[in-house]
């Protein structure tokens, strides 16, 4: 029904990606990479860390609001298509080969 990744320290986590590729509704601590693949918010929630009436209260509000759910499990997916897909990911690595390899 819901993802929650309740981390204090993290970099990317692969999962919040993978979560995000299955339309998951997602409450996640706003650390590392986190806000950054869910857009500010704006791909699921997000709450500081270490503050659990917080997570928990944004998790109640997403379990009780099955439309919302519905519509952040959908921008995650979308988000995650269009920012994390493979082929999205490997352009940007070749684009910046490119950048480096000009330099020298």
């Amino acid at each position: 029904d819901l993802f929650v990744s309740s981390s204090l320290i993290e970099g990317l986590p692969l999962v919040v990606l993978e979560a995000m590729q299955l339309a998951r509704p997602i409450v996640a601590t706003a650390v590392g990479g986190v806000p950054y693949a869910l857009d500010q918010g704006e791909a699921g929630r997000l709450v500081p860390a270490a503050d659990s009436e917080a997570l928990a209260s944004a998790m109640s509000a997403l379990l009780d609001d099955s439309d919302q759910s519905k519509r952040l499990g959908e921008r995650a997916r979308k988000r995650c298509d269009q920012e994390f897909s493979a082929r999205t990911m490997a352009q940007r690595y070749a684009d910046l080969y490119a950048r480096v390899s000009s330099r020298t």
